[in-house]
């Protein structure tokens, strides 16, 4: 078998340039076959991320892959290890070690490396910059000939390390000891399990070495392609010929009969990977992969890549890295996502899909498809048709297309409607044999309550130009979103089969001009979005809906959010760029894995879960589905290259002490988190000169330059999308100060000047220096006297500065110091895009107070208002200023319309307790954001702010408005 290798892997690197050519093609999604018994039929893969020679730089070939706890990946490649770190590659440049062929880690050793007559030890220096450190001389110390050949395998033990050539077994013991093992014939394979490494000889001779014991077993065993232990302690493998077998503690094996192995065998085994839980993957040199249980029942095959597949190693986040001919992958096995691209048969753009009993409906822009597992899907009808949309009821799918509606049942298209171009459906909850059609100018009601779906009842109408619809509840009616318009609510006869009228609703709907309406169901609420927002159908009228999460997360395209309801688990949200999941109660973001993008639309799914069209495809979830949980790793420090005024730079140590850098000196820190799914970003912040994170992609750096003296941190957490955030991780350095401000620079000049003055006293004359006492005595008393009027005059324009910027009567800044701190924030919005609110704030029933009690109490009643309105403002850099009359503004800078709302709430519960109950203040508030009111000045702003304030005036008082979108 080893020869075979060695013959194998010549015609490999003859064949390179072969290799080359077909890894920068198009990759493939190759079909799957999945087997189980809730599992559907369909051509569905895991995700797969592949890695070619274009995304690491390197020869297509790679040999082995080792994935460690921290989230660094290593490849064994034909041009060296590759290191992939926060999805960046990075190819490691490792002296005399042209070639990789093997990996081995542990935490105690490190990484170990072996090539062809070569290997070592591959460590990180303190600067993050790794080298390779030799170990052949410890076996080899004359070095005469090539005495290794190539490093097979690797396999770290808690008391050593084995390294597997083809003669020979090498054994370096954790107290340096060296051990060589002589094999009778040579070495076809060897595996590391609980009681010891296994050697399987091309004599098919089964050895079993435990440190530096070496025992054979009794009877021989043909050629292994993995071996393990089954549940039962008893061994099991997998011959290239034989197919699954038993062996006994004698050495005697035996066949599993039980077990089919005829595709495996056929396929060509050649890697195996045992799951922490019991389960075995074999991957093939056709380049398929099959998963097994700890039972040896198959359930999974999947054709993964068109190279054969030569490792595999499990991550930490639950993905299969393997290694092949061509390309790297990495196999996302968390049970939750599948997905299906057009690379797997179909053609088109995917618009909907629908799982039913034959397997997986497709519909496309160019016809309908039918998936039925193992890669076989054909056209089943309506070629060159547009299916926009499949909608299950009972043992019917309608199919929207085109040309009208069909009827797919018994796995026969049977036509319903022609000469219709039908949209979409909505299944009536109301009475599940009643569909709605919604056509590009108009509305078809189907009804199937005698078996045989038909059309009752059609409204043309060049005004129906719905882009959604949502049936209410309470009565019978529907609200449609209209393209470019109000929505229309639409009256139905008491069986909902007929339309009575239809009527165009926009009282208390906020919609920008040349903007869509779009109409959604909340339970029992009836939900209109625009561009501005959201508005809930309250009696007779829409009025603004506070929907927290939901508004927040899918803010500004309220007028395409969709609500998918598929059972008490699987509540979903969706505009065309982000997907919601109700999950514990509330709103969360569900990121896509892999590079998927673009939600087209939801379907539940009759096996469970909930089918996902995407941009890229259709995808699978299903999250009652159990994974792996894992916990987030921290943000790892990659470099720190520094570069002074002067000389060359040099990379800083990592860890240790914290290094000190020379004033003028630019540093540059390069990081990575090394997650690969979740949708993970880096945060950075320079303590302590910065509060506010700034935000990077999962692996980049920081430049840092213009630093004054002092200890600083770089500190860098990960965040995904917001919900979690991992810990910190820190990186401390000194900047010194200039040479000139250096203290023993200083010192030195303080001793000289004090040497000299002595030096100079004692030459003059005693006259001159009672005269210089005395000249020196004057000088102070008149310095002194300098201060003191300096200070004073100091003091005295402070305060004619702050009565100049104060309002008399309230103790607030005034008008005047209002324009100049609008204006200077407003500047400095603009220049770093920061937001700035403004908040215009009115007391209610002012004129009346103070017609009623006198100017006298209407001016305390005005005074305590700016007091408490003053200590109430808890914002940093808030400005509060009286801007005339009974009326007060609040500069909030850098605070967005989610800050600015939360303080005038506040300033709202602080103003009604100014009085006792029977006399009452409250205040009204209008609200303005500069960079979402698009306001181009400040007198802008404050009109938008003063605007809302109106509003607010309008709404009853005692309440917050915001001023509508521009």
């Amino acid at each position: 078998m080893k020869a075979t290798r060695l013959l194998w892997l010549a015609a490999l690197l003859m064949s390179m340039p072969l290799a080359l050519t077909a890894a920068a093609s198009d990759p493939i999604e190759s079909p799957a076959t999945t087997i189980g018994v809730n599992e559907p039929r369909w051509s569905g893969l895991p995700w797969v991320d592949r890695y070619s020679p274009s995304e690491h730089g390197a020869m297509p070939v790679s040999f082995a892959v080792q994935a460690l706890p921290n989230g660094e990946v290593f490849v064994a490649n034909a041009e060296g290890v590759l290191r992939l770190l926060g999805g960046r590659w990075e190819r490691l440049e490792l002296p005399g070690l042209q070639t990789a062929r093997s990996l081995g880690w542990s935490a105690d050793a490190g990484l170990f490396v072996g090539g062809y007559h070569h290997f070592g030890r591959l460590r990180q220096d303190v600067t993050g910059r790794f080298e390779l450190h030799d170990l052949d001389e410890g076996f080899f110390p004359d070095r005469v000939g090539s005495p290794l050949g190539e490093i097979w395998a690797i396999h770290v033990t808690h008391d050593g390390t084995y390294f597997e050539t083809r003669s020979e077994m090498l054994y370096l013991s954790n107290d340096g000891a060296h051990h060589r093992f002589k094999m009778s014939h040579p070495i076809d394979r060897s595996f590391l399990l609980d009681d010891g490494l296994w050697i399987h000889d091309e004599g098919d001779q089964l050895s079993r070495l435990r440190g530096v014991d070496l025992q054979q077993t009794g009877e021989k065993i043909p050629a292994l392609t993995h071996l393990w232990r089954g549940a039962d302690g008893q061994l099991r493998a997998l011959a290239s010929e034989r197919g699954f077998i038993r062996i006994q503690s004698d050495g005697q094996w035996s066949p599993l009969s039980q077990t089919d192995a005829r595709a495996v065998v056929k396929s060509g085994p050649y890697a195996g990977l045992t799951l922490p839980n019991g389960d075995i993957l074999i991957g093939c040199l056709d380049g398929s992969l099959y998963w097994y249980d700890p039972d040896l029942t198959l359930r999974q095959h999947w054709s993964l890549s068109r190279f054969p597949i030569l490792a595999m190693a499990k991550d930490h986040e639950d993905g299969l890295w393997v290694t092949t001919e061509g390309e790297v992958l990495r196999l996302d096995l968390r049970p939750q996502w599948r997905h299906l691209s057009a690379a797997s048969g179909y053609a088109g753009s995917l618009n909907t899909g629908m799982n039913i009993a034959e397997g997986m409906l497709l519909g496309t822009s160019v016809g309908l498809y039918l998936d039925q597992g193992g890669g076989r899907i054909e056209l089943v009808g309506l070629a060159g048709d547009e299916v926009r949309d499949l909608l299950t009821i009972g043992e019917d799918v309608l199919v929207a297309a085109s040309t009208g509606v069909q009827r797919w049942s018994g796995g026969t298209l049977q036509p319903v409607v022609d000469d219709a171009n039908i949209l979409w459906f909505l299944a009536s909850r109301a009475d599940p044999q009643l569909v709605y059609a919604v056509e590009d100018s108009g509305l078809l009601l189907l009804d199937g309550s005698d078996g045989q779906w038909r059309e009752v009842e059609r409204v043309v109408d060049p005004a129906y130009r719905f882009q959604s619809l949502a049936e209410d509840p309470q009565q019978p009616l529907l609200w449609a979103g209209q393209i470019n318009d109000d929505p229309f609510r639409i009256s139905l006869t008491p069986d909902r089969r007929r339309v009575l009228a239809a009527e165009r609703i926009s009282e208390g709907i906020d919609r920008p001009s040349g903007t869509d309406s779009n109409a959604l169901r909340l339970g029992e609420d009836i939900l209109v979005g625009t561009r501005s927002g959201l508005h809930r159908w309250i009696g007779d009228r829409f009025q603004p809906a506070q929907l927290g999460a939901l508004e927040a997360l899918t803010a500004p395209r309220f007028d395409e959010l969709t609500l998918a309801d598929c059972g008490s688990d699987l509540r979903f949200a969706y505009t065309s760029r982000s997907l919601l999941h109700w999950l514990d109660h509330a709103w969360q973001p569900l990121p896509l894995p892999g590079n998927r993008h673009g939600v087209v639309g939801i379907e539940c799914a009759s096996a469970g879960g909930v089918l996902i069209s995407t941009w890229n495809g259709l995808s699978w979830y299903r999250p009652s589905t159990a994974g792996f949980a894992t916990e987030p790793l921290p943000v790892m420090l990659d470099s720190a290259w520094l570069q002074p005024p002067e000389g060359p730079g040099r990379f800083l140590a990592l860890s240790g002490p914290f290094p000190t850098i020379p004033a003028g000196a630019s540093l540059r820190v390069r990081f990575a988190h090394p997650a690969l799914v979740g949708g993970w970003q880096v945060e950075s912040r320079l303590a302590p000169v910065e509060t506010q994170w700034q935000t990077h992609a999962a692996s980049g750096e920081r430049q840092l330059t213009a630093l004054t003296p002092g200890r600083y941190a770089l500190q860098l957490r990960a965040t995904d999308n917001g919900q979690q955030h991992t810990q910190i991780t820190e990186f401390e350095f000194q900047v010194s100060p200039p040479w000139h401000r250096q203290p023993w620079v200083q010192m030195s000049i303080l001793v000289a000047l004090l040497v000299t003055v002595w030096m100079l006293a004692r030459w003059r004359t005693r006259s001159l220096q009672a005269r210089n006492r005395h000249l020196e005595a004057m000088v102070a008393e008149r310095t002194q006297s300098l201060w003191q009027q300096t200070a004073e005059l100091e003091a005295a324009n402070q305060k004619l500065q702050t009565l100049a910027d104060q309002d008399g009567l309230t103790g607030v800044a005034n008008r005047r110091r209002l324009d100049q701190a609008m204006e200077l924030a407003f500047v400095d919005s603009l220049r770093g895009d920061h937001p700035l609110a403004v908040l215009m704030i009115d007391l209610d029933h002012f004129k009346q107070f103070n017609d009623t009690h006198g100017h006298q109490r209407g001016d305390e009643r005005l005074s305590s208002t700016a007091r408490t309105l003053q200590g109430a403002l808890r914002w940093p850099r808030a400005l509060l200023a009286r801007y005339g009359g009974e009326e007060f503004v609040a500069l909030l800078p850098d605070a967005s319309l989610g800050d600015a709302q939360k303080v005038a709430d506040e300033l709202l519960r602080a103003a009604r307790d100014i009085e006792n109950a029977s006399d009452r203040q409250t205040v009204s508030i209008g609200l303005a954001e500069r960079r979402l009111h698009r306001a181009d000045s400040p007198q802008a702003l404050l009109t938008l702010a003063d605007q809302a304030l109106y509003r607010a005036k309008a709404s009853g008082r005692d309440c917050v408005q915001t001023a509508t979108m521009r």
